[in-house]
């Protein structure tokens, strides 16, 4: 009888065991898994993001800013040339290009003064106490907040470079238009 309850109590340790064991190889097996699923998305992922970045770098070296087909019902999307609204910090500085004659009209949303300056001309220059001047010039002009945190629109009919630019990545998902990614990048 005794040797019957040791043998009872060995084969239920080797039970217990083995599902700790199989438990355990499960759990381990699963984390593979997952962390190699994990692997895959992210590598896809990087090199998604790798193509969308020379994409966006191809756009600036020639200067084309124009609507990218990408793959998947996607799309960048660049802001237009002659709009350009921005915040400025007390002595925050821009500059803004352009290779044409061109008229641009300066609005002030909030605070101010704002000075500006042809780096072309510097005959052209001024300071804006007011919400809204026209100006009028050709080449690089440089605006330079004065005072506190303004606000600012710079409107134009041309189109004209800034330092930063705007674009986005649309996603079309149904008959939907869905913002992915909403990101600004350096040009000079």
């Amino acid at each position: 009888m005794q040797k019957i309850q040791k043998n009872a109590y060995i084969l239920l340790w080797s039970i217990f065991l083995s599902l700790i064991i199989w438990i355990s190889f499960l759990s381990i097996s699963s984390q593979i898994a997952k962390n190699l699923k994990e692997n895959s998305e992210l590598k896809e992922k990087i090199i998604t993001n790798n193509n969308i970045n020379n994409k966006i770098i191809e756009a600036i070296e020639n200067n084309n800013f124009e609507k990218i087909e990408l793959k998947w019902n996607e799309v960048i999307i660049f802001e237009k040339s002659n709009y350009y609204k921005t915040w400025l910090k007390e002595n925050e500085e821009i500059y803004i290009k352009t290779t044409i004659n061109w008229n641009v009209t300066i609005k002030i949303n909030y605070w101010s003064p704002i000075y500006y300056i042809n780096n072309n001309d510097i005959t052209i220059n001024w300071i804006i106490n007011d919400k809204e001047t026209f100006v009028s010039w050709i080449g690089e002009i440089y605006i330079k907040n004065l005072w506190g945190y303004s606000n600012i629109d710079i409107i134009s009919e041309n189109n004209f470079e800034t330092k930063f630019k705007r674009y986005k990545i649309i996603k079309k998902i149904w008959n939907k238009d869905v913002i992915k990614e909403n990101n600004l990048i350096k040009i000079f």
